[in-house]
């Protein structure tokens, strides 16, 4: 499933630390409407968010030492599948992350689990610039799958003006 979507240059949202951390980093409405944040796969709900760092309130970002200017962050949950197909809890698995740009380089996202109030989530930051596109692949090993699966989906960044280092 491939999704593609935009951080705007302004958000109407500001998000307490759990909602960061649990649902999905803030940003998540766009001029163009609501983007397309999640996938099915195999039974298990993936569900991601990108934001510029920038974007987050200021306690946020030194609650979780997170540079506060050109860095992007991104935050995944695995949720279980249920009998009745609708999600269930979060989900600790083997979750990695890789993203290129249009030039088509390729880096590593270094993930880390999160884990609040009892749900676990997957946090990790990148470096971004003014109007990257970056395609973005996570590849999720739940513990009883004997093969990973891959959700892709791609995002365009737009930086405030003092955004930029």
């Amino acid at each position: 499933m491939k999704v593609n979507s935009m951080i705007p240059t302004r958000t109407p949202y500001v998000l307490t630390v759990a909602q960061v951390l649990v649902l999905a980093i803030a940003t998540a409405a766009t001029a163009a409407g609501p983007m397309d944040q999640e996938a099915t796969v195999n039974g298990y709900t993936v569900r991601w968010n990108a934001a510029v760092t920038g974007f987050l309130p200021r306690s946020m970002v030194e609650k979780h030492h997170l540079a506060s200017t050109g860095r992007g962050v991104l935050n995944v949950v695995i949720l279980e599948p249920m009998e009745d197909g609708k999600p269930g809890d979060t989900l600790e698995a083997d979750v990695s992350v890789t993203a290129s740009n249009l030039a088509g380089q390729l880096r590593t996202i270094d993930m880390h689990p999160v884990t609040t109030n009892g749900r676990t989530s997957y946090l990790g930051t990148f470096d971004v610039h003014h109007g990257d596109q970056l395609d973005f692949t996570i590849r999720v090993q739940p513990p009883h799958m004997k093969q990973p699966f891959t959700v892709d989906f791609e995002r365009r960044f737009l930086l405030r003006d003092d955004d930029e280092a």
